[in-house]
């Protein structure tokens, strides 16, 4: 049986109370901007970037799925973890896949602990932690500088593991659990003994959307699917002043959590164009071209409700974008154990569920190495009856940890 190196991320955005305890809401503070450094307000755009490239690809290669979500802060996160262990051309690819190629390790190495430090502390009213640990099998030799950098970088805790055991199952499992405060549990439903190390992300957050909507004005009503097939939602309703633009090919709303610091943002393409010449369309320029749009206009919001899983396994869509010394025999993972490793699988998989209350998301990567052989006052209808596409983001730095589309309720 081949031997693996596992890099599980489970990442978990959670809004409501689906899973969590029952415990007072803090009011929102002020809300806090990220301070980026230049070198590290370059990586971040260009890892935007990435995200829109990335969610094209995978719509491309998923055609006909009528809906679909992804992270892509988790699958950044995931690689650049596994890039402090490449070195050359492996390592090259991977930065330039992700727009790390003009810069170092240290650079993006900053950005990320930047990101971990303060993401969890710019809205007062949401909770949100980040936590990473390494389960390393006992007679796996890591390399000094890659575990430094995983403590130092990503406060990673490290435990050693036996992967034959079942006590060691259920420990990462329980691990998952309580750092996703129970949104993701058994996620590993069995380890393949020759696994020599497993690195875990979780990512949680909690909070609520700054404008509620009111259940009681939650009707059923039409929404048409892609195939024009019509099914009666749930569908929330609210009027409010929102953030708003629009051009030639979506209209574009923004709802915001708790102190603005998150938010929503839901693209509904033009009754004119199809969701997959949208998307085709949707890059970092148009997207920054529609937001700088944004204007604040009183707006009458209608929002389905809706609860989704998906899965997919993207070493093809890595390989499509740029990544393949990392897949291949000649991958140079030294930089983590004198073994020769390279990736033989990456896994993401993403659940996401929006009510009057807010919106509970998670997302799980997983990445397994082996051994080689001032507007007029009037109201805007913004009724999302038809196919759409949202993203969750910060605001300041504009990082996106989920992206979809809904063609099918």
């Amino acid at each position: 049986m081949k031997k693996f190196i596992g890099l599980v991320i489970c990442t978990t955005l959670f809004i409501c109370s689906g899973c969590s305890k029952n415990e007072s809401i803090p009011l929102p503070g002020k809300r806090q901007e990220i301070t980026l450094t230049t070198r590290s307000k370059t990586i971040n755009e260009n890892i935007q970037n990435f995200s829109f490239k990335f969610f094209q690809q995978i719509n491309a290669t998923e055609i006909d799925k009528p809906n679909l979500m992804v992270s892509p802060f988790s699958l950044s996160m995931a690689l650049a973890m596994t890039a402090n262990g490449a070195q050359n051309a492996t390592l090259d690819e991977m930065k330039k896949v992700l727009g790390f190629e003009d810069s170092s390790s240290e650079e993006f190495n900053e950005y990320y602990q930047t990101m971990m430090k303060e993401l969890p502390n710019i809205d007062s009213s949401i909770k949100m932690s980040i936590a990473n640990s390494i389960w390393v099998a006992n007679n796996l030799i890591l390399k000094t500088d890659f575990v430094k950098t995983n403590k130092t970088v990503f406060d990673a805790e490290v435990k050693n593991a036996d992967f034959n055991s079942s006590n060691t199952l259920k420990a990462i499992n329980d691990w998952i659990a309580d750092k996703t405060n129970d949104c993701i549990k058994d996620f590993l439903q069995e380890l393949d003994p020759g696994t020599r190390m497993m690195l875990i992300n979780a990512l949680y957050f909690k909070g609520s959307w700054t404008s509620k909507f009111n259940k009681a004005d939650t009707k059923k009503k039409k929404f048409t699917n892609l195939d024009g097939s019509v099914e009666k939602v749930d569908m929330m309703h609210q009027e409010n002043p929102f953030a708003y633009a629009t051009n030639n090919t979506f209209e574009m709303l923004c709802l915001p959590y708790g102190n603005q610091a998150y938010r929503m943002m839901v693209l509904l393409p033009n009754k004119n164009t199809t969701m997959n010449d949208a998307i085709k369309k949707l890059d970092y320029q148009m997207y920054q071209s529609l937001y700088e749009k944004l204007d604040n206009i009183n707006i009458d919001v209608e929002l389905p409700k809706f609860k989704q899983e998906y899965r997919k396994t993207l070493v093809d869509d890595m390989k499509t974008m740029g990544i393949h010394h990392a897949f291949s025999a000649n991958a140079d993972f030294f930089g983590i154990s004198k073994e020769p490793l390279n990736i033989s699988d990456i896994i993401q998989g993403t659940y996401i569920n929006v009510d009057e209350e807010g919106t509970e998301a998670a997302a799980v990567t997983v990445i397994n190495l082996y051994t080689s052989a001032g507007p007029e006052a009037h109201s805007i209808q913004f009724h999302v009856n038809r196919p759409f596409l949202y993203l969750i983001q910060e605001q300041s730095t504009g990082a996106i940890l989920f992206m979809g589309k809904v063609t099918e309720l």
